[in-house]
């Protein structure tokens, strides 16, 4: 059995590829603090709204999902490199939702 964390990214009109490319840098800050995940970007450019981004998060133990916050503020550096990207991800969406999935 495992986890999935989804974060759906509603970019504002046109953010779409500069989007894609924050989460795909997300992924490997995520990686580079060692968490043992299993990352997915996704874009969706055809039906609902444009410019919509997904992220997915897979792991075998929910606690490795949830102490992504936990690593990052233990590390000053990364600290300092998510304030960076969230501060650019602000810019360029208009909402976002979070899920977390259990896969059977």
């Amino acid at each position: 059995m495992s986890y999935v964390m989804r974060r759906v990214f509603h970019g504002k009109a046109g953010c779409g590829a500069d989007l894609i490319r924050l989460c795909t840098d997300a992924n490997f800050m995520v990686r580079g603090l060692g968490m043992a995940i299993k990352p997915r970007v996704m874009s969706d450019y055809v039906s609902g709204r444009t410019d919509t981004v997904v992220v997915e998060w897979e792991t075998e133990s929910v606690a490795e999902l949830l102490s992504v916050n936990d690593e990052v503020e233990g590390d000053e550096e990364a600290w300092v490199e998510f304030g960076e990207w969230m501060e650019q991800i602000a810019d360029l969406i208009e909402y976002a939702e979070a899920e977390m999935w259990q896969t059977h």
